[in-house]
């Protein structure tokens, strides 16, 4: 197997775990907060630290899913201005963008980062979930993302790939076996 085939299939085995963690936090928030509705209609009591825990999986939830859809392209973008300039200005404008992300990122890391340290001996009230760990997930989220913009840019500039291909959604392999197998209807007419 070549070295680059094999780095690409421990980047999606990895983009596969955080799509199963990101499922994981959302059937832990669904599975909590239905649980606390129903304990406090049926018993009027609940658990206190479900509420926490929910919040806590949101958070997580929100940050990983943005690194996903950061991957896949599936952020809202509005190309109106890209699609209409010629190839070599849309390079620029692509370059641009990427670069506004990088730098906006810069200060979402360093942000977060700073009110990390600030905060690191606060912990929740109810479960003691050191709310050090919230603040760093945004670190994380900047740094992520940041990575995968540096990658389009040696994608655009090494690679010498066409900008427009590069702001279109990523699809997977698997999505594209399917359509390929659904039989697609024929208008009749």
């Amino acid at each position: 197997m070549p070295v680059q085939k094999k780095k690409r299939s421990v980047i999606e085995l990895v983009f596969h775990a955080v799509e199963v963690l990101i499922a994981f936090f959302l059937a832990l928030m669904v599975l909590f907060t239905f649980l606390n509705v129903i304990l406090r209609y049926v018993f009027n009591s609940g658990f206190a630290w479900s509420e926490e825990i929910s919040r806590l999986c949101f958070i997580y939830l929100v940050y990983l899913g943005a690194i996903v859809a950061a991957r896949d392209n599936a952020h809202l973008m509005v190309d109106a201005l890209i699609a209409r300039v010629p190839a070599k200005a849309q390079k620029v404008i692509y370059v641009a963008i990427q670069a506004i992300t990088i730098w906006l990122l810069s200060m979402l890391v360093q942000g977060s980062w700073q009110w990390a340290i600030m905060k690191k001996g606060d912990v929740w009230p109810i479960t003691r979930f050191p709310v050090f760990f919230i603040n760093v997930a945004g670190a994380v989220l900047g740094v992520a993302y940041i990575a995968i913009c540096i990658i389009n840019l040696v994608r655009l500039i090494v690679g010498k790939e066409d900008p427009m291909v590069l702001l279109q959604p990523r699809h997977d392999e698997e999505e594209d076996e399917l359509e390929q197998a659904t039989p697609q209807k024929e208008d009749a007419e």
